[in-house]
């Protein structure tokens, strides 16, 4: 079973994987701690496309992600055979 927070687990279920779905429970406090463990992991993995499903409330004040400092955008890692 592959824990959201533990990425030793999210990297072993991504081995092999060409692609992520990732929708992160709708308002979990840890929520943007899930989506960034998966994008780690994912670039652990190779894994080369990654698909984000998120939600926002008519309360804004309720979006967490909303108000988090700004960060670079993850990338994988250089494959030349792409």
């Amino acid at each position: 079973m592959t824990q959201p927070g533990d990425p030793a687990s999210l990297r072993a279920a991504l081995d092999g994987a060409d692609g992520v779905f990732l929708i992160t429970p709708a308002f979990a406090p840890d929520a943007t701690e899930m989506g960034l463990n998966l994008v780690a992991a994912a670039q652990a993995a190779g894994v080369r496309k990654i698909v984000y499903n998120g939600v926002y409330h008519r309360d804004v004040r309720r979006v967490r992600q909303a108000r988090l400092p700004r960060r670079q955008p993850a990338r994988a890692p250089h494959d030349p055979a792409a």
